[in-house]
């Protein structure tokens, strides 16, 4: 270990974004109901320029009683396909978050597969980077 070193702490390296100048936490919320059968882009964002977002995880919940799916894309590429029951966590990484760059547009769809409408929240945790 580097002793006097003021980027590491007990032997591993510090959590904070590496290369940005500011960060702020990025955690929303978002709500919709689906109707039975469908699916609907729940939450859309696109990175402003000079910023790039890190996604720590994801949260999911429902009332809906059978397992939901939804998918994770960047620019309509399919990066992650999710299922859930009731609630579900899903952990990315604290240390290597996966990077949404200026410019790009991330989507999280929905698919309600009940035959009755329900209502989905849907969370990002992560940090908003400026570069």
């Amino acid at each position: 270990m580097a002793r006097g070193r003021r980027d590491y702490t007990n032997g591993f390296l510090s959590e904070t974004g590496t290369g940005a100048r500011y960060t702020e936490s990025y955690m929303l919320w978002y709500t919709n109901v689906i109707a039975g059968g469908a699916n609907t882009t729940v939450y859309q964002y696109t990175v402003p320029a000079g910023k790039r977002l890190g996604i720590n995880g994801f949260i999911f919940s429902t009332d809906c009683p059978i397992l939901s799916r939804v998918l994770f894309t960047v620019d309509d590429v399919i990066k992650m396909g999710l299922h859930f029951s009731n609630f579900g966590q899903y952990p990315v990484s604290e240390q290597n978050p996966y990077y949404v760059v200026a410019g790009e547009l991330l989507k999280l769809q929905v698919y309600n597969d009940f035959k009755d409408a329900k209502t989905y929240y849907v969370s990002i945790i992560g940090v908003l980077e400026s570069l």
